[in-house]
């Protein structure tokens, strides 16, 4: 796995973070999932 850098809004952030937390998971965890639905949506 690698570590990628991006550049988000910091209200974004915040609400990436807060829905992370209540599905009891991690930021990166969220956000590669969110990737590959959008990907599979395409």
């Amino acid at each position: 796995m690698r570590t990628v850098q991006m550049n988000l809004d910091d209200d974004l952030v915040q609400t990436v973070d807060e829905i992370a937390h209540s599905l009891n998971t991690t930021r990166s965890a969220f956000t590669r999932n969110a990737l590959r639905e959008a990907i599979i949506r395409i």
